[in-house]
């Protein structure tokens, strides 16, 4: 059930994109970008996954604008997760705002190992205001996914805008604006509790992911290595 917290956790970085003015969202939205990241364990320093990112179209559409990419996830002896290569998508608005389907992104990666599963999914969109500020309180998220009598919950809460702070990581030096949020994930034969500090750069989305368990211990932490 690992696997299912790799997802939740990538799914919820997705759409925590934040805006340092209207009309410029913390993700990357350039067709034919890519960003590699790689995530490690931090008791023992040893590689845990890799992630990928290929941005592949960006349309407009009315005062919106659709972004569609791809995410690969592999372990770290190279084997894919969730199927490999999945397709998603994010909605810009008119004034920088983000909105993602959070239940069929998560839906995109389960469909991606079983092709014939049908899948409902409950929650609106997640959307964030195009402007955030070192002690914004952002709204919370939740998503229901069901396969039959499977359900899989997610509620993202206590999401505060912590500060803003210059990194370096071996992607390059970023200005940043650092968010920490509440995950609980629930499934059958899964519950996870976990808190989580995010970098965000302009133009870029997370190039830091630091993950807590529910004490507040550091257990894992992603960088981006790579961005072209």
């Amino acid at each position: 059930m690992k696997n299912l917290t790799v997802l939740f956790s990538t799914v919820v970085l997705l759409f925590s994109a934040f805006t340092a003015k209207a009309g410029e969202p913390f993700f990357c939205v350039t067709p034919g970008s890519t960003l590699y990241y790689e995530r490690y364990d931090t008791d023992n320093g040893k590689l845990m996954q890799t992630t990928f990112f290929e941005i592949d179209s960006k349309v407009p559409q009315g005062n919106q604008s659709l972004v569609k990419y791809f995410v690969t996830m592999k372990k770290a002896n190279g084997k894919p997760i969730f199927g490999g290569r999945t397709a998603l998508e994010v909605i810009f608005g008119k004034s920088g705002e983000t909105q993602l389907d959070f239940g069929l992104s998560v839906s995109s990666f389960i469909k991606n190992i079983f092709k014939n599963l049908t899948l409902t999914t409950e929650g609106n969109a997640a959307v964030l205001p195009a402007v955030m500020k070192p002690g914004d309180k952002l709204p919370d998220a939740h998503c229901v996914v069901r396969a039959g009598a499977l359900k899989l919950t997610i509620d993202v809460t206590e999401r505060t805008v912590l500060r803003e702070e210059t990194i370096t990581v071996p992607g390059g030096t970023y200005k940043c604006i650092v968010a920490r949020e509440h995950k609980v994930e629930d499934a059958p034969f899964h519950h996870v509790d976990t808190w989580s500090d995010s970098w965000y750069a302009p133009g870029i989305g997370y190039v830091r992911h630091d993950v807590y368990n529910s004490k507040m211990k550091l257990e894992a932490s992603e960088i981006l290595v790579n961005k072209k």
